[in-house]
């Protein structure tokens, strides 16, 4: 069975088979982010809680803020578009002083900035979705303080169309299966406990019926994802009681009548889940938000079916953002206890050092060096190089490395095992179908090609 696999890495600058991942601070303490291209601009929302909504346009070069909308206890954000007019929605939590019986907020674009459409009576509105069936758009808030609420839209508003029979909701999100709409809604406390159920609702041609309970640990939110025509739903969960939130997220899979549990994943207060497709390959992020002592806890990306995954350093992750913008694969990480960031992945690249370019023939003994090698003479089938780094832009001094390759006894000539020491530092080497993946466990990774 296929699994989301760990390889921890570490640093400010990342690369992850041959693609790098660059960072560009957008904003300060925020909850969410969402993103549209609207009129031909991409544009960035992000929900700050006690003090704005800030959107932000993408000038192809930086982030640049156009608007700030005062809020109170905005938590959540997202873009919409009925017709041919763009919206943004924003589900308000709670007021400066602890109210969460409020207003939260439906804004409209004027074709110059976002004006405020419609005001829904919320109750602690944590999540907000919107969503079609059969061309008529709905809107869920997912309210901790009453039942989620559905509203559909009339043509000129939303109008409540359906109470959920459940209360305390932290997380919703929608998805079709086979024609067939269902709603999650996250719940992270009820009876005492932070073990509840969150549910599945089935649109049932009229209206939303429940059909499934998920036994769930301090639920916070929701994410249906598709990979390979098979529907996976992750649940963040935060904590299993007041001071336990080092504690595991469960990944469901849909087995064609229902969702089973598939797999496990350890996670630190996690806050949200969002997944991506970056060249046919997926991957599915975590926000970890909090420990229990500290908002600074690394969120990790996993990658579907290898083992690698990518460690990032946030501080009090409350949710993950992709989005492609002119083929370029953007992340945006919502921190609520430091500077909120983009990361843009960026083309592929050979190796982040030009002179660790190692260039081999396939499926032969000979590893070919370029420059500075020097072969050492063969023990026992075993061949021995040194590479010299010159100082780059990376690093300030010169450094030296060696490489010992050999046959893999397990493999013979198909395959080859090498190994690379930088100082006291080690990294493996394998040679397989004409590619030589250079692994770190800490620092870094490359993907090398060898030539023909």
């Amino acid at each position: 069975m296929f699994r989301w696999l760990i390889l921890v890495l570490s640093g400010v600058t990342f690369i992850v088979h041959a693609q790098m991942l660059q960072s560009t601070a957008l904003f300060t303490t925020a909850f969410d982010v969402s993103s549209m291209n609207v009129e031909g601009s991409m544009f960035f929302a992000t929900a700050n809680g006690d003090r704005s909504v800030s959107i932000h346009n993408w000038t192809g070069q930086a982030l640049v803020e156009i608007q700030s909308i005062s809020t109170e206890g905005a938590l959540d954000v997202e873009f919409f578009v009925i017709g041919n007019v763009s919206y943004l929605g924003a589900a308000h939590y709670w007021t400066a002083s602890g109210q969460h019986y409020i207003d939260s907020k439906v804004y409209k674009w004027n074709g110059a900035t976002f004006v405020e459409s419609q005001s829904i009576s919320t109750g602690g509105a944590r999540r907000l979705k919107v969503f079609d069936i059969d061309g008529i758009t709905y809107l869920v808030f997912a309210n901790d303080k009453i039942k989620p609420a559905v509203y559909q839209w009339s043509g000129l508003q939303f109008e409540l169309f359906q109470d959920l029979d459940c209360c305390g909701a932290h997380g919703v999100d929608e998805i079709a299966i086979d024609g067939i709409h269902y709603l999650g809604i996250a719940f992270i406390y009820a009876d005492g406990s932070y073990s509840t159920d969150s549910r599945i609702y089935r649109w049932n041609g009229t209206a939303f019926e429940q059909f499934q309970s998920l036994r769930t640990v301090g639920a916070l939110q929701m994410k249906f994802f598709v990979i390979d025509n098979v529907t996976f739903l992750a649940v963040a969960s935060f904590q299993s009681s007041t001071s336990s939130f080092e504690i595991d997220s469960k990944i469901y899979q849909w087995n064609g009548a229902s969702f089973e549990e598939f797999q496990n994943i350890g996670t630190s207060g996690a806050a949200g889940w969002e997944h991506f497709v970056s060249e046919g390959t997926a991957y599915l992020a975590v926000a970890n938000n909090y420990d229990g002592s500290s908002y600074a806890v690394d969120s990790a990306i996993y990658r579907y079916n290898v083992d690698h995954v990518l460690n990032i350093g946030t501080a009090g992750a409350s949710n993950w953002h992709a989005v492609f913008v002119d083929d370029r694969l953007f992340l945006a990480v919502a921190n609520r206890a430091g500077d909120s960031v983009v990361y843009q992945y960026l083309p592929p690249t050979v190796t982040q050092v030009e002179d660790l370019k190692v260039m081999c023939s396939s499926f032969v003994p000979a590893l070919h060096l370029p420059d500075h090698q020097q072969h050492h003479g063969d023990r026992h089938d075993d061949q021995y190089f040194s590479l010299k780094q010159h100082k780059d832009k990376y690093h300030k001094h010169d450094q030296y490395f060696s490489l010992k390759q050999h046959k893999d006894k397990h493999h013979k000539h198909e395959y080859q095992y090498l190994e690379f020491q930088h100082h006291d530092k080690f990294l493996d080497l394998t040679h397989e179908d004409k590619y030589l993946d250079v692994i770190h466990d800490k620092d870094f990774r490359f993907n090398l090609q060898c030539s023909n």
